[in-house]
C-alpha cells in the first residue's frame, strides 16, 4: 500500500526495536500501519457484526446444502455474483484475507493449515452446523454426501474440507452399523439379506469416499 510506503521508516524503526526486544519471536510478520489498520477494524467493526454475519451465511448455506445438486459449474460460481454459491465464496474469501498474513499465506493449501480468527470460528460453526446435518442423512440416500462435499469444496479451505470428509466417512461407517445391527435385531433369518445389503452399502460407502 501507498501509506505504508510513506511511512516505512517509521515502520523499519519499530520493526527494528522489535526484534531487539522480542528476538524469539523474529517469526511475527513485520508491522505496517495497513496491518495495524486493519487489526483496528477487526475488533471495532467485524467483532461487532461478527454473529449475525456468520448467521446469515450459516443460513445461505443450509439453503443450497438442502438443494437436490448443484447446478452451477465451479467457472460460474467465480463470475457470478448473484448466484448463492458464489456469495458463500466472496464471503469466505474476505474472512480468509482477515485471518492471514505473509508468512501464513503459503500453508493455506495444506491441510495441515491452522487458520486464525475470524475464519476458525466460521469454520467451527460450519463444522458443527454440518455434523447436525450429516446426522439427518438416512442410509438410503448417503449419495446427498457427495453432492455436499462438492458443494464445500467450491468454498472452504482444504483444512476445513478435509475435517468435513472425516465427518461424512464417519457418518457412513456409523450408518452402515447400525444399519446392520437394527436388522439383526428384528430377525436372525435375515442374515442373508442383511450381507447382501451390507456389500451395497459398502461398495457406495467407498464410491463416496472416492470422491471426497
Amino acid at each position: 500500500m501507498e501509506f505504508d510506503k510513506t511511512l516505512k521508516g517509521l515502520c523499519d524503526v519499530i520493526n527494528g526495536y522489535y526484534a531487539k526486544l522480542f528476538p524469539d519471536l523474529s517469526h511475527t510478520p513485520p508491522f505496517t500501519f495497513s496491518r495495524l489498520m486493519v487489526i483496528i477494524w477487526k475488533l471495532k467493526v467485524l467483532n461487532n457484526l461478527q454473529n449475525e454475519l456468520f448467521n446469515s451465511f450459516q443460513l445461505l448455506l443450509t439453503e443450497e446444502r438442502y438443494k437436490e445438486k448443484v447446478d452451477v459449474q465451479e467457472d460460474e460460481v467465480m463470475e457470478d455474483l448473484s448466484q448463492p454459491k458464489s456469495i458463500l465464496y466472496k464471503f469466505t474469501q474476505a474472512i480468509i484475507d482477515l485471518s492471514i498474513n505473509e508468512i501464513k499465506v503459503h500453508m493455506m493449501g495444506s491441510t495441515k493449515f491452522e487458520p486464525e480468527e475470524p475464519y476458525s470460528r466460521l469454520q467451527d460453526l460450519v463444522i458443527m452446523k454440518t455434523k447436525e446435518y450429516y446426522q439427518r442423512i438416512e442410509i438410503n440416500k448417503i449419495e446427498i454426501l457427495e453432492t455436499d462435499i462438492q458443494l464445500i469444496k467450491k468454498i472452504f479451505l482444504p483444512v476445513t474440507i478435509k475435517r468435513i470428509q472425516e465427518i461424512a466417512q464417519e457418518h457412513i461407517i456409523k450408518s452402515i452399523r447400525q444399519f446392520i445391527c437394527k436388522k439383526i435385531d428384528i430377525d436372525v433369518h435375515l442374515t442373508l439379506i442383511i450381507v447382501y445389503k451390507y456389500m451395497e452399502l459398502f461398495c457406495e460407502y467407498y464410491k463416496v469416499c472416492a470422491l471426497l
